[in-house]
C-alpha cells in the first residue's frame, strides 16, 4: 500500500482522471465548468476501488457518446 505524505502527491495521481483532492480528502471533478464531488477517500487503500470505478465510468461515457453520434 502506497503511503501519501501530502495533497500534492494525491493530486498528481488523480490528475490523469481529471480529478483533484481537496483538504477534506474529497475527490472533485470538473465537468462543463461545474465542480462535482465524486467521493471521499476514507482510507487511501480505497483509491484503487475508486480508480477502477472511474475507468469503468469513462468507458461507459465513451460508449454513450458513440451511440449519440449515430
Amino acid at each position: 500500500m502506497k503511503k501519501y505524505k501530502n495533497l500534492k502527491e494525491l493530486n498528481k495521481d488523480w490528475e490523469p482522471f481529471g480529478c483533484r483532492v481537496n483538504e477534506k480528502h474529497e475527490i472533485l471533478a470538473i465537468h462543463e465548468g461545474k465542480e462535482y464531488k465524486f467521493g471521499k477517500l476514507k482510507d487511501f487503500a480505497d483509491k484503487r476501488e475508486l480508480t477502477k470505478q472511474l475507468e469503468k465510468d469513462k468507458q461507459t461515457n465513451r460508449e454513450r457518446e458513440r451511440e449519440n453520434k449515430k
